[in-house]
């Protein structure tokens, strides 16, 4: 096994256990909203951004609200709520997608860029 595919599935496992994380924290209260201040949940959001760093060598903080929609990771303090996904490479189309969505509102640029976080093998995060 090569060291890419390693760091492959350690981000993978990184991003499985925000999945679990976030399951645990909205089961049984009748909402798809975990807990206020759930700080493992918040804690693995930052694992995840730090192990697709390790994996790629870099990676974008991305947002869909009013700040800049990419944003290379360089270290800076991991707040609760910085980004809602991470990336491992920068993406003109994803970019435009975010500015039609928060142009527009267009619900079909918001699937879109949520695809394309996919296809990028990035990662929509989930804070508390």
């Amino acid at each position: 096994m090569s060291l890419r595919q390693l760091k492959m599935e350690a981000l993978q496992a990184e991003g499985d256990l925000n999945l679990s994380l976030f399951a645990y924290y909205t089961a049984g209260h009748g909402s798809y909203w975990p807990t206020e201040g759930a700080q493992d949940l918040n804690d693995s959001n930052r694992q995840v951004i730090l192990a697709m760093q390790t994996a790629f060598g870099k990676v974008y903080l991305g947002t869909f609200s009013d700040a800049e929609p990419l944003v290379l990771y360089t270290g800076q303090k991991l707040t609760n709520f910085i980004c809602d996904f991470c990336v491992p490479c920068d993406s003109g189309e994803l970019e435009a997608s975010i500015h039609d969505w928060r142009e527009n509102g267009s619900i079909k640029s918001l699937n879109h860029a949520m695809k394309l976080v996919e296809r990028l093998q990035g990662k929509i995060l989930c804070w508390s």
